[in-house]
């Protein structure tokens, strides 16, 4: 978190009262950096809602930027919910 909020230019980032806690889900696929949870957390609601399986293996790090850009355009085209640009990631 640190290395993510001097990323965002917060210098006074205290995660000192945080305690740490691991998923449950242990087939929930992982983040290996520090700047991407956002992404993921979005590529998981988007599989729940188009009800595709998650899988350690449903998605990727290296898989990031090109979900990314296809989100960008789904939301630059206001066509996230009208089925017009497929976000959804294939598997």
């Amino acid at each position: 978190m640190n290395c993510e909020a001097a990323a965002n230019g917060v210098l006074d980032f205290d995660e000192s009262d945080w305690t740490e806690t691991t998923s449950q889900h242990p087939s929930m696929p992982r983040q290996s950096n520090g700047s991407d949870c956002g992404m993921f957390v979005i590529m998981v609601i988007d599989s729940l809602v188009n009800n595709i399986p998650l899988r350690e293996s449903s998605y990727k790090q290296s898989d990031i930027p090109e979900y990314r850009f296809k989100l960008a355009k789904a939301i630059l085209h206001s066509t996230l919910y009208n089925n017009e640009v497929d976000i959804a990631f294939e598997i």
